[in-house]
């Protein structure tokens, strides 16, 4: 994001900066600078637990989440954003991501993710809650319960936090549905 800055002009400044409003208000030269904000540091927590259902159901539930993964942090990426990516398999992981190459290093090891973590959500969330503060965080998982829910509900105050759910969807039967209509 971009923040506006006006100061006094100075020797040296460029012509092409000078903001000529303020200038005309002020009764003297005023010099426009232009400065990045930088926005919270996001950090993805990955539910890498088992998924239930058949083998197929899986598969598609298993490459949702991480390509949800994938996209929220290549945004992060795009926009210059501080971004962390934690994960269980068998033990904690921290992932950050600040640069193309490590996207494209996190990209890559996207293949070898195994859902096979014995963490619950709830301990992935109170195990990282010193990683969550003061930033942006996603739970992706496929696992909800009531447990997480109230879990989050107590965070609320204090974490910036939202859950994000992979959904499968029948295309066969959106299809059929549009062609009611």
């Amino acid at each position: 994001e971009m923040a506006l800055h006006v100061r006094e002009y100075q020797t040296g400044d460029s012509l092409k900066q000078i903001h000529w409003r303020n200038s005309a208000k002020a009764g003297k030269l005023m010099t426009r600078e232009d400065q990045y904000v930088q926005e919270k540091e996001v950090v993805l927590l990955l539910d890498l637990s088992a998924i239930q259902g058949d083998s197929d159901q899986k598969l598609v539930l298993e490459d949702l989440l991480l390509e949800q993964g994938i996209a929220i942090v290549n945004a992060c990426r795009k926009q210059r954003i501080p971004c962390k990516v934690i994960f269980h398999q068998v033990d904690k992981a921290v992932r950050k991501i600040y640069t193309e190459i490590d996207f494209q290093r996190f990209y890559e090891e996207c293949v070898k993710i195994l859902f096979i973590s014995k963490e619950k959500n709830e301990g992935l969330l109170a195990n990282s809650l010193k990683d969550l503060q003061n930033t942006k965080s996603f739970l992706l998982t496929t696992n909800l319960s009531d447990e997480l829910f109230y879990l989050c509900i107590g965070y609320k105050e204090v974490l910036d936090l939202s859950v994000v759910v992979p959904c499968m969807t029948n295309q066969r039967q959106t299809i059929e549905d549009r062609a009611d209509i």
